[in-house]
């Protein structure tokens, strides 16, 4: 690695984390934190089940908060 920045993972190109949900409303900005803590250059995708409780409404859910 370059840098004291730098992931692991920097080299490998593009990196997508895809979260499964149904029902995580309340988890998933924890979720969605953990994920950048651990590689910050990855996007993160939301695929959400049309959970009753609104996960896939909320769009501030998948920024974190």
């Amino acid at each position: 690695m370059d840098s004291a920045n730098e992931t692991p993972f920097a080299d490998l190109g593009k990196i997508v984390v895809i979260v499964p949900t149904y029902n995580e409303r309340d988890a998933l900005p924890m979720i969605v934190e953990r994920i950048r803590a651990a590689v910050p250059e990855a996007d993160i995708l939301v695929a959400d089940d049309n959970s009753p409780d609104g996960t896939g409404q909320d769009r501030r859910l998948a920024r974190g908060g």
